[in-house]
C-alpha cells in the first residue's frame, strides 16, 4: 500500500520500482518479491541472509535479479 501511495504522491513510474536490501534486507527482497511480484521490475540482492524458507523461485522466475555475494561471507545465499 505504501508504495502505491507513494507513486501517486510522488509521480513515480510504477513499471519502473527496483528493490536492493543488504544482509536480512536482502533475504526481505525475496521476502517482499514472492509477497508482490507483480510490483517490482527487477531486485539486487546482496548478501542475503541463507534462511529464506518459504520462497517460490518459480513465482518470481519474470523479475530480473542481480545477487551479490561478499567472498569472504561464509553463508551465501
Amino acid at each position: 500500500r505504501i508504495v502505491r501511495l507513494l507513486c501517486r504522491q510522488l509521480n513515480i513510474d510504477q513499471d519502473r520500482i527496483y528493490m536492493h536490501g543488504l544482509s536480512l534486507g536482502g533475504q526481505a527482497v525475496y521476502r517482499a518479491l514472492n509477497m508482490a511480484d507483480w510490483l517490482f521490475a527487477a531486485a539486487a540482492p546482496m548478501s542475503a541472509l541463507n534462511s529464506v524458507s518459504g520462497t517460490e523461485y518459480d513465482s518470481v522466475s519474470n523479475i530480473p535479479l542481480w545477487a551479490f555475494q561478499g567472498g569472504q561471507d561464509s553463508e551465501p545465499m
